[in-house]
């Protein structure tokens, strides 16, 4: 993948170029070169996070001595959080609880780090809600282009924010869904979270991770609460937090203070869902159109000389 990148981003050079890495690392099954096996104490998703460092440092790199870095916006980041039940071979959430699947502050947040050399100040730390949707509006404006006026997007253009304007942070709630059912509501400091469809107690986790890794024999006497259809994880009645103070989502707020906040973060809700509607599944499509370039019963190796479009 990194020849590809480097392939495309030196054929563009004298052009604008939007170009969209995603990097296999650190994804389970863990796999490292030669040069990075056995390169870390981590073991094997050690292994992958020096790969993936070393590929970001080629990028960078590369883009430099193209003499391109001050025109460039690099944006690093995750789409979701780490793999805990992968045990010593999936990430840390640190203070947080849950990771990848779940609703809690753990599989929702992600680190992100942005550089664009001579626009934003190096070592500036910003801890303001934001989303993955906001990327797309945030570069269209930067690029100088304009939102199609007859789509409601779900995105905000963060880009004024973060060249430095005085105004208020954009974007101040986030509504997540599994499918079409709520699933958490961020509004200001609180979150109202109506479900979990990956509960992960410490209990099921010490059963599972025998040594570090995942002991594959002793998992189906292990108890845990895992849900897997977005109607089975909703609760009984919502949960809400001020994730501010209690980001670990340990305390639910008081009686009193619960129907004190909700009335606001229900007007948020009602206006949001206005606009809302559940298109169809881009994965019920299962022409070839849809599928990869790459035969997946052939170790998944792509041939771009040969790749026709809409066969398979």
């Amino acid at each position: 993948m990194l020849d590809d990148v480097v392939e495309f981003i030196t054929a563009n050079q004298d052009t604008p170029f939007f170009m969209y890495y995603s990097l296999i690392q650190a994804h389970r099954s863990l796999f490292s070169s030669d040069r990075f096996r056995g390169s870390s104490k981590r073991g094997p998703y050690g292994d992958n996070i020096n790969e993936m460092s070393w590929a970001i440092g080629e990028v960078l790199d590369l883009v430099d001595s193209l003499g391109l870095t001050n025109d460039t916006l690099f944006i690093f980041t995750s789409d979701n959080g780490p793999s805990i039940e992968s045990c010593m071979e999936g990430g840390d959430p640190g203070i947080f609880v849950g990771g990848k699947q779940s609703f809690y502050e753990g599989g929702l947040r992600v680190p992100t780090v942005m550089q664009w050399s001579g626009v934003l100040q190096p070592g500036t730390d910003n801890d303001q809600l934001a989303s993955l949707m906001d990327l797309y509006p945030t570069m269209v404006e930067l690029a100088g282009g304009e939102m199609r006026p007859d789509v409601t997007f779900d995105g905000v253009s963060l880009a004024r924010s973060l060249l430095g304007g005085e105004e208020p942070w954009p974007r101040q709630t986030l509504l997540i869904y599994c499918q079409e059912y709520l699933y958490s509501a961020r509004v200001g400091p609180y979150k109202l979270s109506f479900g979990e469809l990956f509960d992960i107690s410490r209990e099921y986790l010490a059963c599972v991770c025998t040594g570090g890794v995942v002991a594959h024999g002793v998992i189906d006497g292990c108890v845990h609460e895992t849900t897997t259809a977005c109607v089975e994880g909703l609760y009984d009645r919502p949960r809400l937090y001020n994730i501010e103070q209690d980001p670990r989502e340990i305390y639910p707020l008081s009686e009193v203070r619960y129907h004190a906040v909700m009335s606001e973060i229900a007007e948020v809700i009602a206006g949001y869902e206005e606009t809302f509607s559940v298109g169809e599944s881009i994965l019920v499509d299962t022409s070839c159109d849809t599928r990869p370039c790459c035969d997946p019963s052939n170790n998944c190796v792509c041939n771009y000389d040969h790749l026709v479009s809409g066969t398979c």
